[in-house]
């Protein structure tokens, strides 16, 4: 039983235990890395970049908040979307969650040692060297180079995930307070950080000069002024350059809603509050950072904001950016920040193996992966399954990624799709569960949640058409599992055409991989940003459009009848993400797109998306339906007691399609 097992976690958070987690959560290595990123790709109109992802995370934030509030789960955000739209939504943005949480770790523990090669020119040749960029996981192929790790370092890094995974082992209330008085220091850095770097401030970087192709080996010339790179770079710099990445962590006072004290009291005030603390931080981070830039000390040409990406700055940017300051002050600091540099991305890192560990024991205790992942351990009460199940998946993930360019893109693009179900779901959950108690209710739904779903799904539509088909194949990996595990099993279907479906949709998505981001002519990708392969394009759309709707509308008459609505309420996902995949395509984050131009130039692209993103919000609220969940839900209320409790009246039974 769901609840059973819900039962056997500990409620030992508190709001300040939620907090740190959330913050800890939000202050990794995003604000390490984030702000050279954000001003290589937009340069001074970076600033508008923070405040933008942050609204943006802000309407995602306040439909989350009324759900978990009302149903506090651990696992939340993958175990929602089951209540109100059935199995197949449920698992196929549980398992895209799955793959935003699982890579966090090996993204923390990347940027953890990057920073540690910046001690000294022997730490820095031993740690970390110039790698070249994986095919389509970002938007420029052919860049000349990012930093990543060495053998040595991507050993070292094995070393510190293994010491997350025993710090999550020992149980939440060890995990809880260590990271509470972790996240004291991440803040307190930051804050230290911007007020230094305001000493240091230019206003004459903010309206650098024109500057021509000719100084960049990419070819991309600076028009000057605010926003050299164009309007369409501030949207472009939010999945890309880290921005959106850098808010993400305010889920973790969700994730960990099952194990809090007070849950429907805590968890919005922490909810929002971390968004908005965080807002505060990065902007002041980011326009200090583009204050204090010392063109020279970089080795850049003034005002060429997009070298900074690949200039020796890259390696630990706001380190060389303090040390750039005359006086002993500002050099005690930068090694501050070489040790804040290890200390923030860690703690960061093991949240999110936590996090991945209660995305997997909320799937499988949906019934959606075999019972034996959503295990607890008798005595530290944790899913130790789940946990050593995550440790491996992102192993697989770190070893042949070992660099934090490579990776901010994908997770950044990953969690922004599952991010979509917040808005999609609140309308039905208002409708089939009105007798929830509700102790934060966000006013006008419709409005207020179409607008969460739009933003997240804006923030997938801005990270590029190479990125977005390696997110969309990724993702659609997770189609093949539920054919092939939770058809046979749960709706109906023979193990041998489950099998049969499962395998053909993995073979046809690796084609399609082979022939979209990775092929490659020299690090360029000639199949897919060549205009004389425009017929073999056309075919390679129709071939994804076939595998990812026809796939849907299969399923939908191979079940069994009374598992039709199962499939139906999830039908308007693969019809969604295709139509966006092509408007992509056409539009200036399209091949020909940003900052090359487009068939679609800015904004008509992105007005597009949004007119898109509308009607399918629409099309996903009224696709909810009355599950049995939300009915057992609805008449015994939203929380789950614990062993050591008797708060029987508002224990829910069974809350769980996989429950017995």
């Amino acid at each position: 039983m769901a609840a059973a097992d819900d039962k056997k976690l500990r409620r030992e958070l508190t709001r300040f235990d939620l907090l740190g987690l959330s913050m800890g959560g939000i202050i990794g290595s995003g604000w390490l890395f984030g702000v050279n990123k954000a001003a290589g790709t937009a340069g001074p109109a970076a600033t508008i970049s923070w405040i933008v992802g942050a609204i943006m995370v802000l309407l995602v934030a306040l439909a989350w908040a009324e759900v978990s509030a009302a149903i506090p789960r651990s696992g939340a955000i993958v175990r929602y979307p089951f209540y109100t739209h059935g199995s197949y939504t449920g698992f196929y943005f549980g398992w895209a969650y799955f793959l935003t949480a699982v890579t966090v770790p090996a993204i923390e523990v990347e940027g953890a040692l990057l920073g540690l090669s910046s001690v000294n020119s022997q730490w820095a040749s031993a740690l970390s060297t110039t790698g070249t960029v994986p095919n389509g996981l970002l938007q420029i192929n052919g860049q000349p180079g990012i930093t990543e790790l060495t053998s040595l370092g991507t050993g070292l890094a094995v070393v510190l995930f293994l010491g997350f995974f025993f710090l999550n082992y020992f149980g939440i209330r060890l995990l809880g307070k260590t990271n509470t008085y972790v996240t004291y220091w991440k803040i307190v850095i930051p804050v230290v950080t911007f007020i230094l770097l305001f000493t240091l401030f230019k206003s004459s970087n903010f309206n650098p000069p024109a500057l021509p192709s000719s100084v960049n080996s990419l070819g991309i010339k600076s028009s000057g002024g605010f926003a050299p790179y164009g309007w369409g770079s501030v949207f472009y710099a939010l999945p890309t350059s880290g921005v959106f990445f850098a808010y993400l962590g305010f889920r973790q006072g969700l994730e960990y809603g099952g194990e809090a004290k007070r849950p429907q009291k805590d968890i919005p005030i922490v909810t929002i509050g971390s968004v908005l603390l965080a807002l505060v931080i990065y902007e002041l981070l980011q326009l200090s950072y583009l204050g204090a830039i010392n063109w020279t000390n970089a080795g850049v040409t003034v005002g060429d904001f997009n070298a900074l990406k690949t200039s020796v700055w890259s390696g630990l940017p706001l380190k060389y950016a303090v040390a750039a300051g005359s006086g002993a002050a500002y050099a005690f600091f930068a090694w501050v920040l070489i040790a804040d540099s290890f200390i923030s991305p860690s703690g960061t890192g093991w949240i999110y193996l936590g996090t991945s560990t209660r995305t997997l024991y909320g799937l499988s205790i949906e019934g959606y992966f075999p019972r034996a992942i959503h295990s607890i351990h008798e005595r530290f009460r944790i899913p130790w399954v789940a946990l050593l199940v995550s440790l491996i998946v992102g192993l697989v993930f770190l070893v042949p990624l070992p660099s934090w360019y490579a990776l901010v893109g994908f997770i950044s693009s990953t969690s922004a799709l599952t991010y979509v179900t917040g808005g999609a779901l609140l309308p039905g959950l208002r409708k089939y569960a009105p007798n929830l108690k509700r102790p934060f209710k966000l006013p006008a739904v419709w409005i207020f949640g179409g607008l969460g779903f739009i933003a997240a799904a804006m923030v997938l539509f801005w990270s590029g058409f190479l990125l977005m088909t390696w997110v969309l194949i990724s993702i659609d990996v997770g189609v093949a599992i539920y054919v092939a595990y939770a058809m046979p099993n749960k709706l109906g279907v023979s193990r041998a055409l489950g099998y049969g479906m499962g395998v053909i949709i993995l073979v046809v998505l690796a084609v399609l991989a082979f022939y979209g981001p990775i092929w490659s002519d020299n690090g360029v990708n000639t199949f897919l940003y060549s205009s004389s392969n425009f017929g073999a394009q056309i075919l390679y759309f129709a071939i994804f459009g076939i595998i990812t709707i026809g796939t849907s509308l299969l399923m939908y008459f191979v079940v069994k009848p009374e598992h039709r609505r199962e499939i139906g309420a999830g039908m308007w996902i693969q019809v969604w993400l295709f139509a966006t995949y092509i408007l992509s395509y056409v539009s200036e984050f399209g091949p020909t797109g940003y900052p090359w131009g487009s068939y679609l130039a800015f904004p008509y692209g992105t007005i597009g998306a949004v007119i898109l993103s509308a009607i399918f919000f629409v099309w996903a609220a009224l696709s909810a339906y009355r599950t049995e969940e939300v009915r057992v839900i609805d008449q015994m209320g939203g929380l789950v007691g614990t062993e050591e409790d008797n708060e029987s009246p508002s224990v829910v039974p069974a809350t769980g399609a996989g429950s017995s």
